[in-house]
């Protein structure tokens, strides 16, 4: 919680150095920082997606949606399609505390952000916790302005301990960093990172890893062999 976009594209900088300690390693990799600039008229110079050959990376809208709500037998065996909500349902979980609710979405009080992994019935497809409840997360979709020379803000997904429960799959706009400067936190969004998983005779697969950066919450990597087995990010398929 309270991480800015910045904040967590050099994050992703910095496990793509290998978590090295020297300062450069936080300033390119899956981003190239000295693109961070905003303009005099509001908008970001900042590179809108990753580069080329990162290891990690904040996932696209597209990415996102399909780890969440695509299910590869979404109508019977080999007949893909796409969940409504991201419990492999239509239906959207039931909201409270872990071991009666399936989320945290739309609480209200210190429960509602409990640790990684607090609703472990409650998974997308791909048995990827916490899509619901906790924090909306980062994506790297944009939104330009015809008063902008850049863009000004990014998208987020997911649905946060705050919204309503009758959101399904939240898809929103947030300012950058607060609308105020490239480091200052923005208190309601997280993160859930994507990073390349190498699998064996298949060279370099993509997957969504579960990492969700959140308030009184524990990092925790949730990959899954079917995420590799069936290629989750194919560029060609969009949300559906």
């Amino acid at each position: 919680v309270e991480i800015g976009w910045h904040f967590a594209a050099r994050y992703t900088n910095w496990l793509h150095n290998g978590k090295a300690t020297n300062p450069e390693a936080f300033e390119s990799g899956a981003y190239d920082s000295t693109t961070f600039v905003q303009e005099a008229d509001g908008g970001w110079t900042d590179q809108v997606s990753r580069s080329p050959g990162a290891a990690y990376w904040i996932p696209s809208e597209d990415e996102w949606i399909k780890a969440a709500n695509f299910d590869p037998d979404r109508y019977g065996e080999g007949m893909p399609g796409y969940w409504l909500a991201t419990n492999s349902s239509d239906t959207p979980p039931t909201y409270g505390p872990p071991g009666t609710g399936q989320s945290s979405a739309a609480g209200s009080s210190r429960w509602a952000l409990p640790d990684v992994a607090s609703y472990p019935g409650t998974q997308s497809p791909w048995g990827l916790f916490d899509t619901s409840g906790g924090f909306a997360e980062w994506t790297e979709g944009v939104r330009y302005s015809q008063f902008a020379v850049g863009f000004t803000r990014r998208f987020t997904h997911g649905t946060g301990w705050r919204d309503s429960s009758t959101v399904i799959n939240a898809f929103r706009l947030e300012y950058l960093d607060g609308g105020v400067t490239s480091n200052s936190p923005l208190g309601l969004v997280g993160l859930r990172i994507a990073r390349a998983v190498p699998a064996p005779g298949m060279g370099g697969v993509l997957c969504v890893c579960a990492i969700p950066l959140l308030l009184r919450r524990r990092n925790q990597c949730h990959d899954t062999e079917s995420l590799v087995q069936s290629g989750l990010l194919d560029a060609d398929d969009s949300r559906g």
